[in-house]
């Protein structure tokens, strides 16, 4: 038995030579999924816990053709909420990057949730 309470829409680009994108919409949140295919991850940020002007982790820098250069979604000032399901609200800078280190390391693909608010 499913519930209707919760939709989740995955969208496979399956014409992507490289299939490095899945996106799932799911309560205003996109999930951008990142393959290994590249050896660096490319993403600088910004914000945290210990920021006075904004406690939330947002994109900076996206290093042109590293592997987070791949999904255009990927733009300074858009949120990262999760790395892998783990949520990055109250997390400091050092934190959430140390997090994005470990899981590009470790994982294939790592999935970040994002918010496209540039507020």
């Amino acid at each position: 038995e499913t519930s209707q309470d919760s939709l989740e829409v995955i969208v496979l680009e399956n014409n992507d030579a490289e299939n490095r994108k899945t996106l799932v919409v799911e309560n205003e949140e996109e999930i951008v999924y990142i393959s290994k295919h590249k050896t660096m991850l490319g993403l600088e940020i910004c914000g945290g816990r210990n920021d006075p002007n904004d406690p939330r982790v947002r994109v900076k820098q996206v290093t042109a053709g590293s592997a987070a250069s791949d999904d255009k979604r990927l733009q300074p000032g858009v949120q990262i909420t999760k790395v892998d399901g783990n949520s990055l609200q109250g997390v400091s800078m050092e934190e959430a990057n140390s997090m994005l280190q470990i899981a590009f390391r470790t994982k294939v693909p790592v999935n970040l949730g994002i918010q496209i608010r540039r507020a």
